[in-house]
């Protein structure tokens, strides 16, 4: 699916370019625009939630995968970094967007689920590992993935490296980041609370104006797992987010088409029965011409012609058909006409051959590019119908 919506915003792109003639400036841009921000959003194109776990050496992450998937995922290590390279939790079914995603970011390690089918989580590396590769690493899968889990644990929490050199710069994208304080089983239990209040203040003096956070513990030595069940009922509830954010983003497209395919007037299709059309007043002018030379024969080829133009101008919308106006006016097809006193023409393939060079493959030419706009808008306008049922609110 994620192939789909990304072909989809192709698809939609290619129309915009082609738009160029058809359409006013001012919707292209405003289509260009639009396509931009919806290629340049954060996050995985797909059914699937995709979550980034993050944080320091010793936070837990692993820990907490393994809580998550009530199975042990993830190695734990008292070695540092243990986290060398990314690990992903996937679903089993319906997977094939999230491994073509992790392929294009080079992550091999997966591991498959049926626990949770709408969520896929990557175990990153340490950022504050002493590898400087590890940070680049994080960095730049960050923009791939739908929401980051930044995992702390109460030691470490107030790093000021943590929160001036990683979250500060990323508060920007504050709507993709949840906040997990594990270990609290660490801390006495009057001080969870304490704790927790100052770990918010401290992401709110980040940047993060209503941070989500979590207080969990994975992985505790004595007692039961705390709070990993709000954690996973909160991700159920971000796939239905994500849902309706994949509806609405088709949706998007499909407005851009209709905008675009309304301007231009092709929405109906491209078709102008231009070759019809022009054969049968190219081969009437000519007959006529040949056949009567005279100024009456000139002034109804002229006619003739100028009403084929005039036709399609009206038809083919403004833009175009304040193109066609502009290159075909009276004088040149009056020109077109006048040739025949000038040559030595003894036949009516003579004549029309010369109005097909003259005015019939220029005027092709603009009908042409309509044409493949029309069929680049109608693919856009099969493929969001296709798809929009899939990710619309009750589809």
């Amino acid at each position: 699916m994620n192939r789909a919506i990304l072909e989809l915003i192709d698809t939609v792109e290619l129309a915009v370019s082609r738009s160029t003639g058809n359409a006013p400036a001012e919707v292209i841009a405003e289509a260009q625009s639009r396509v931009e921000g919806l290629r340049g959003r954060k996050g995985h194109f797909g059914e699937i939630l995709v979550v980034a776990l993050a944080g320091g050496t010793g936070s837990g992450k692993s820990s907490f995968l393994n809580a998550i998937a009530d199975e042990d995922v993830a190695g734990v290590s008292i070695l540092r970094p243990h986290t060398q390279t990314p690990l992903a939790w996937i679903p089993q079914e319906r997977s094939e967007g999230v491994e073509r995603l992790l392929d294009d970011l080079g992550i091999t390690q997966r591991v498959l689920q049926n626990k949770l089918p709408n969520i896929a989580l990557i175990d990153l590396p340490d950022i504050d590992s002493i590898a400087d590769w590890h940070r680049q690493m994080v960095e730049e899968l960050l923009p791939h993935v739908d929401a980051v889990l930044w995992i702390m644990d109460p030691e470490k929490y107030h790093d000021d490296v943590l929160h001036e050199h990683f979250l500060s710069p990323l508060a920007a994208f504050e709507e993709q980041f949840l906040f997990v304080l594990n270990k609290i089983d660490l801390l006495p239990a009057g001080d969870v609370d304490v704790v927790r209040s100052d770990l918010i203040a401290a992401l709110r003096h980040d940047g993060f104006k209503r941070p989500v956070l979590f207080p969990v513990a994975a992985d505790p030595p004595v007692g039961a797992r705390m709070g990993i069940e709000q954690v996973v009922a909160h991700l159920a509830e971000e796939v239905d987010v994500k849902r309706v954010a994949m509806g609405k983003a088709i949706n998007d497209l499909a407005t851009i088409l209709d905008r675009l395919g309304e301007s231009a007037v092709a929405r109906s299709g491209g078709g102008v029965d231009f070759e019809e059309r022009w054969t049968k007043a190219r081969d009437a002018s000519a007959q006529e011409l040949l056949a009567h030379p005279g100024p009456a024969a000139r002034e109804d080829a002229i006619s003739r012609l100028e009403d084929l133009v005039t036709a399609l101008a009206t038809e083919v919308g403004p833009t175009l058909g304040a193109d066609l106006r502009e290159k075909f006016p009276s004088e040149r097809i009056e020109h077109a006409v006048d040739m025949k006193l000038a040559t030595d023409e003894t036949s009516t393939a003579d004549i029309a051959a010369r109005l097909e060079a003259s005015l019939g493959e220029p005027l092709r030419r603009l009908i042409w590019r309509r044409g493949v706009f029309a069929a680049t808008l109608a693919s856009g306008v099969v493929a969001t119908h296709q798809l929009r049922d899939r990710y619309s609110p009750g589809g």
